[in-house]
């Protein structure tokens, strides 16, 4: 990808728009940036895009530093910690496959959501580690961007995203049909708290239901390429509420995307206004 958008021609208007997203972020950037994006290319165009949608929220964005998460934002009295991640199909027994040309494809859907709770426990071990040592004062929050887009089944996320089921315990879809008019009476989603692995291991897809997490404010989700010079950063994310979290994101935080709460035992989502 990075080769390709550098030298092929029906690749300008990408090119031109990295190089805006560049100017926008290069202050922020360590010393390894540059040189870094030719071997992990996605994972530093997605640091640099998350950056531009939060300054799309109207924050003020520093950089983390040696010690810490990408970002750090002051915002309310509070210290926001912002984490960037971009998993790929993973290896080994539980990778998700890549899609089969010209034939009827499964979505994996488990081993989608095992990489998801693999990049998101990765990530607030890493935290820990962090925490003792970043400089801070007041609250201090946490919260995980993970971007998709190297995952190519992710393309076959549908409502509510796989992202929801790993944080909420949402299995397969059922459904109740009358026998006489064969129309669907009611829905529901069964519960599926764990997930298995080849070797018979077992991981947690409960994740914001136990205060196990309660480190992690919200997660940032998107599978968007990154790669779309119209689009308003930002607009993509779906933002994930942790209800057992030890300091709530507050509810104007973000002005853009979708959000997620459970209120009242149930999901609801809002979608912010892109032009606000």
């Amino acid at each position: 990808m990075y080769t390709a958008i550098r030298d092929r021609s029906e690749f300008k208007k990408c090119k031109k728009y990295i190089e805006e997203l560049w100017s926008f972020y290069h202050h922020l950037s360590d010393q390894h940036f540059l040189s870094d994006a030719k071997s992990h290319f996605v994972e530093r165009l997605w640091e640099m895009y998350l950056a531009k949608a939060l300054s799309n929220s109207n924050h003020k964005i520093s950089s983390g530093g040696s010690t810490g998460p990408d970002f750090k934002i002051n915002f309310h009295s509070t210290t926001f910690w912002v984490e960037a991640t971009a998993p790929g199909s993973g290896s080994g027994n539980d990778a998700v496959p890549d899609l089969a040309i010209n034939q009827v494809n499964d979505v994996p859907e488990e081993q989608i959501m095992l990489r998801l709770s693999n990049s998101i426990t990765n990530k607030v071990a890493k935290w820990r580690q962090w925490y003792p040592k970043i400089k801070r004062t007041g609250n201090n929050v946490f919260v995980i961007a993970i971007n998709t887009c190297k995952i190519e089944s992710i393309q076959f996320d549908y409502e509510p995203p796989f992202i929801v089921k790993v944080l909420y315990s949402i299995g397969p879809q059922k459904m109740s049909i009358d026998k006489i008019t064969l129309k669907v009476t009611s829905t529901s989603y069964n519960k599926r708290s764990e997930l298995k692995k080849k070797s018979g291991a077992t991981v947690n897809s409960s994740l914001f239901l136990t205060k196990e997490y309660s480190d992690i404010s919200a997660i940032i989700y998107t599978n968007h390429n990154m790669l779309s010079p119209s689009f308003i950063e930002g607009s993509d994310f779906r933002i994930i509420h942790n209800i057992n979290a030890k300091k709530p994101l507050p509810d104007d935080f973000f002005k853009l995307g979708w959000e997620y709460r459970v209120i009242n035992g149930e999901i609801r989502t809002k979608r912010r206004d892109c032009h606000q």
